[in-house]
């Protein structure tokens, strides 16, 4: 790079003229609306009670991935409240009288206002208020004990100030008038969204999760809106988060840089975690489908409070560390029973169908839902 080479995308003398490379993008758009509409299918099989219950889930998710790990298992609690209340999910298992913090609250209407306002055109004031619900939620943060709300870094240097009205009046104007396009695919139009306002900076802090914002409300703009089903901000936070090779971020943005305003590489990056996400979704009502499945197999099986415990808890876990298989240990631990019942309860399991024994034994035998 010369030395008179502009440091920053936006110092670019064709800024903001993006161009790319619209012939390699077809298949891979193809590819990604076939997961879409997958991913809508799936959703459909569901009764109308059980597809809100994955909804409201998945919107949990959305909100918690917004924080750093939480400790307190109460946190969810909180969260899992303050989305009930803003959606009108109803379920005995929700504590809605729990007490909710403005911070988790702007989380929840930020997180749904991104993606109920896909008919209207957008405007300064809606980003103002994104950005204000993420300055109040840090505000409170300063005297609570609940975690903090992540903090992304991105490779761009913010704008001058004296730039960034008529910058972000340019952006909107293209946003608008592209809503409603048959010229730009809906998730290139998203991918966009995200790499412009991610560059233009509009405030001191939280870039990602303004330029999030604006891709997943452009993402409901389009034809199959399942934005709701998946968790798209995990895959961008990891992907900007990883270390090299696996992350491309930063060679994304330098490629941009010098081959004046090619943006292919940016819109590769995004449609890479896009489909990671839609995989991830699909996954995700795959394992829905099975656990309602498993119950309506063994509705009439004769189980104990603590069996009915532990299989619940291994089909509703989040994570991988239940959902594959438990060992005695683990069972003892959850059902608050002894080593000898927890035995017994297993072994029981096993023979009504509910679980299987891995190959290997002794001391590590797991035990894996039967499907």
């Amino acid at each position: 790079m010369s030395d008179n080479k502009p440091a920053e995308i936006w110092q670019l003398e064709n800024w903001p003229r993006f161009t790319w490379q619209r012939k390699i993008m077809p298949p891979i758009l193809r590819e990604l609306h076939r997961l879409e509409g997958r991913l809508q299918g799936f959703s459909l099989i569901f009764p109308h009670d059980d597809y809100q219950r994955i909804n409201f889930e998945c919107q949990v998710q959305n909100v918690l991935q917004r924080f750093e790990p939480a400790a307190d298992s109460a946190f969810r609690v909180e969260v899992e409240a303050a989305v009930a209340k803003n959606t009108g999910y109803k379920s005995p298992k929700v504590n809605k009288r729990f007490p909710l913090t403005n911070r988790v609250v702007h989380q929840v209407e930020m997180v749904l206002n991104a993606v109920s306002t896909q008919d209207q055109d957008f405007n300064k004031f809606t980003i103002i208020q994104w950005y204000k619900w993420l300055k109040d939620s840090e505000t409170e943060q300063k005297t609570d004990l609940a975690p903090a709300i992540r903090t992304i870094e991105l490779p761009a240097t913010a704008m001058p100030k004296e730039r960034l009205n008529q910058e972000l009046n340019v952006f909107i104007q293209w946003f608008n008038q592209t809503r409603t396009s048959v010229a730009i695919d809906p998730i290139i139009r998203a991918s966009i969204s995200f790499m412009w306002l991610s560059l233009i900076k509009p405030f001191d802090g939280y870039p990602v999760f303004l330029a999030f914002a604006m891709s997943e409300l452009a993402l409901s703009q389009g034809d199959l809106n399942v934005s709701p089903l998946i968790n798209l901000l995990a895959e961008l936070e990891n992907e900007i988060e990883a270390p090299k090779p696996h992350a491309n971020l930063q060679e994304a943005y330098a490629a941009t840089l010098n081959n004046d305003l090619d943006i292919t590489p940016w819109i590769l990056w995004f449609l890479g975690s896009y489909k990671r996400a839609l995989l991830k979704g699909i996954e995700n009502l795959e394992w829905h489908y099975r656990r309602e499945k498993f119950w309506l197999t063994h509705h009439s099986s004769k189980l104990s409070k603590q069996q009915l415990e532990v299989l619940e808890t291994m089909l509703s876990s989040q994570s991988d560390d239940y959902r594959w298989g438990v060992n005695a240990s683990q069972y003892m631990q959850l059902a608050k029973v002894s080593k000898a019942t927890a035995t017994r309860h297993l072994t029981a399991l096993v023979t009504k169908g509910c679980l299987k024994r891995r190959a290997a034994g002794g001391r590590s035998t797991r035990y894996e839902l039967l499907f």
